[in-house]
């Protein structure tokens, strides 16, 4: 049965007060309030509560204040007091017993363990008297004389124990919601990146197989435009041709960047290494360059140190295209001066060594700022570079990449509007069979802006289905010898590179170097004969 006498509710936070409020009145309780200690002094003599509850922390008077005149009262000292409290500072303690507290509970106590405490107060009514004296304690390591009854102190001790229990088994309960809270986060995560693995590797593969049935039809442009410049025309549609011819070259360029960059991305590229010879290969690969120099009015040239053997093992077709980017970047940011290919031996042993390519400009040179973002994907210098020279900002990235897929390593140095140097490290094997292709001459790869030859796509720019086209429009001209050394140079540049018969084809282009078509007729029946083709030279 409840009490008639009503309940002290003693607060100055007005939620807080509604709520107790509501929460004591809904268990069968009449209340009253008070919004401070003065005003819950005041209210305690006027209503003679049967239990007073009250916050610490008022304006006016605090709760430890207002506790202290009522127990010093005589006609309402009787009155248990429910101090509201943190129980997370010591002095907070010893001040409420000292006070006179009877009870104490922190506010983070749920509805059934407030009830339950107010219950109990009101059942053990009756107030002890005899204090029994002050005690000395040591508490929070400074002395302390507690005045206080036993019953508090009791009450104390057992509030504070049952509090801490509470707190415990709160905080193992957040502990194991928080352990699998993070499973289930860490599970979301592993199935979110198997998703975007699974996505990512689905773009790669269609931009991969996007780009090489692009490539398809711009090699066979790019090969018939050499055909039909290799025939009669006027000078208006020779410049309309070769315009045809240029931006399909660069079209193809970033159509092969860009399936370099998503092979690298599904891990399809590999490593193949075979023999070769490194300066006749520098001086095929070198061909388009010779013509970008020309038409840039720019000097280029190219070296490689005599300390460096002509016949390695290694996958150069991979080499090439790191050298090509470089290259590429190069004339595109150098708009004046020169354009320099140096390679050097850096390290040796009985089979392998170490080959340094350095690709030097005289170019617009990079901005310190930016050093940290030019190897980093879809990223140039700056914006304005975007603009001004154009590109999709992946070639150095597939430089970057190519470079660890052969275990070698890239960087530059660089000075703002003086130019450039990037250096490329790759490890070789010696290789026992010297290549087919024989060094060049010292002077081979030395050009300038003067006397740079005539030449035509880069090694690798037409597919292995255009050959025999090629090949059918060389019989026609060996037929009619109708071949010029440079022009032969023209016509090889792309044959070679993809001719499944490399010596054979080798042989033939030096015949007509030589101007010996006679012997470069010979060798034109054997790829013939080879790949099934009749034709002019053929017969002979």
């Amino acid at each position: 049965m409840k009490p008639t006498a009503p309940i002290l509710l003693v607060e100055d936070s007005a939620i807080q007060r509604v709520m107790l409020q509501r929460m004591l009145e809904q268990a069968g309780y009449a209340t009253v309030t008070a919004l401070d200690g003065a005003e819950g002094l005041l209210a305690a003599r006027r209503h003679r509560p049967c239990l007073i509850i009250t916050d610490i922390s008022m304006p006016n008077m605090d709760g430890y204040e207002m506790c202290r005149a009522v127990k010093q009262d005589p006609a309402i000292k009787h009155i248990a007091v429910l101090i509201l409290t943190g129980l997370d500072d010591p002095r907070e303690v010893i001040r409420g017993l000292n006070a006179g507290a009877d009870n104490f509970l922190t506010k983070s106590s749920d509805e059934a363990r407030i009830l339950e405490r107010v219950a109990a107060l009101l059942a053990n009514s009756t107030p002890e008297t005899d204090d029994g004296g002050p005690i000395e304690v040591v508490f929070a390591g400074e002395p302390q004389t507690i005045h206080a009854t036993r019953q508090q102190t009791v009450n104390l001790l057992l509030s504070t124990y049952e509090s801490a229990v509470r707190q415990n088994r709160q905080l193992i309960e957040t502990q194991q919601e928080l352990k699998l809270l993070n499973q289930h986060l860490e599970e979301k995560v592993r199935q979110r990146t198997r998703e975007l693995e699974v996505a990512n590797r689905a773009k790669s593969v269609f931009i991969a197989n996007m780009s090489h049935e692009l490539r398809t039809p711009m090699n066979a442009i790019i090969g018939m435009t050499e055909l039909v410049l290799g025939t009669q025309l006027d000078d208006t549609h020779r410049e309309y041709l070769g315009i045809v011819r240029d931006s399909s070259e660069t079209l193809l360029f970033f159509i092969n960047t860009l399936l370099d960059f998503t092979q690298m991305e599904i891990g399809s590229l590999r490593v193949v290494p075979r023999p070769f010879g490194l300066r006749a290969e520098l001086e095929r690969m070198t061909h388009s360059f010779t013509a970008k120099a020309r038409d840039q009015g720019l000097a280029f040239s190219w070296r490689v140190d005599d300390a460096v053997p002509n016949a390695l093992f290694g996958d150069f077709p991979r080499t090439r295209q790191i050298l090509v980017q470089l290259l590429a970047n190069a004339f595109k940011f150098t708009p004046k001066g020169a354009v320099t290919l140096e390679a050097s031996l850096t390290a040796q042993g009985e089979e392998h060594l170490t080959l340094r390519f350095s690709v030097r400009d005289t170019g617009i040179g990079i901005d310190p700022k930016e050093a940290d973002l030019v190897f980093e994907s879809f990223v140039q210098g700056d914006g304005s570079s975007t603009r001004k020279y154009g590109g999709a900002g992946l070639g150095l990235s597939v430089v970057r990449g190519l470079c660890r897929l052969l275990e070698g390593r890239v960087w530059f140095t660089s000075v703002p509007n003086e130019g450039s140097v990037f250096h490329c490290e790759l490890p070789f094997q010696r290789s026992p069979e010297e290549d087919a292709t024989r060094a060049p001459s010292a002077t081979a790869g030395l050009t300038t802006n003067a006397t740079v030859a005539a030449s035509r796509p880069e090694p690798g720019a037409l597919i292995p289905e255009m050959a025999p086209t090629l090949l059918v429009e060389l019989g026609r001209m060996l037929e009619a010898n109708d071949l010029t050394a440079e022009q032969a140079s023209a016509r090889f540049a792309s044959f070679l590179s993809h001719s499944p018969d490399h010596a054979l084809a080798v042989e033939m282009e030096a015949a007509v170097r030589d101007l010996d078509f006679d012997r470069a007729r010979a060798r034109w029946r054997e790829l013939a004969r080879r790949w099934g083709i009749a034709g002019p030279a053929g017969q002979g």
